[in-house]
């Protein structure tokens, strides 16, 4: 009796062990990616390609006919192509952006071709889809900026293409909705009649905060 419930122990112990190999071949297998086309019914996957960590590959060049696959089989499955390039005149690959309806985000597919293993390579992404809300519609005659919150006068700028940049910076910065990053320093903009906290330190991320809302923009050495 003793020898069967150790033997019944031992099948139980090897099914285990692999179904954990497996598991843990197949976490490997998607590791790394953002989204799984196997997962989503809406992103149809090439023929052939084979995941493998954070890319998708299939032997041989087969760029051309999958760029010309996803472009007609997305728009099928509700994809709308927001953004589009090749990476080369010589066809070294291309690289796209998608939204659709309800999805959150963005959907960007790259495909390139590996020449020294001689097979084309894909990758899905999917990152988060930023706005930029249009805070200054008319360009003012002059801004105004406090080096420190406490001055009491402003450094004015009268210069026309230097407001025209100003403006274009804040507007072209992405909207934020999470809350604003430590930053050692703290200036004040007066664009018109709206007034924007710019929160700053080195060479981080530069906050815009106002009334309207807050803003965030890489950082930029004329600005």
């Amino acid at each position: 009796m003793e020898k069967r419930v150790a033997g019944l122990i031992a099948v139980v112990i090897v099914m285990f062990s692999g179904y954990f190999v497996y598991g843990k071949m197949a976490d490997d297998t998607y590791e790394g990616m953002a989204i799984i086309p196997e997962e989503n019914e809406d992103i149809p996957l090439y023929k052939g390609l084979v995941p493998n960590r954070n890319t998708y590959t299939i032997k041989g060049d087969h760029r051309e006919d999958i760029y010309k696959y996803y472009l007609k089989e997305l728009p099928v499955n509700g994809w709308i192509l927001d953004d589009a390039a090749l990476d080369d005149n010589d066809w070294r690959g291309f690289r796209s952006t998608w939204i659709k309806n309800k999805f959150d985000g963005e959907l960007h597919l790259s495909v390139s071709y590996n020449e020294h293993g001689n097979e084309t390579e894909v990758i899905f992404d999917k990152t988060p889809r930023h706005t930029s809300t249009e805070w200054v519609k008319e360009v003012p005659g002059m801004v105004c900026i406090y080096e420190n919150p406490d001055d009491r006068n402003c450094r004015k700028i009268n210069n026309p293409e230097s407001i025209k940049r100003i403006v274009h910076l804040l507007n072209s910065s992405l909207d934020w909705n999470e809350a604003i990053g430590l930053r050692e320093k703290m200036s004040l903009l007066m664009i018109g009649d709206l007034k924007v906290e710019v929160h700053y330190e080195s060479d981080k991320e530069v906050y815009f905060r106002s009334h309207k809302g807050i803003k965030i923009m890489k950082p930029e050495l004329e600005f």
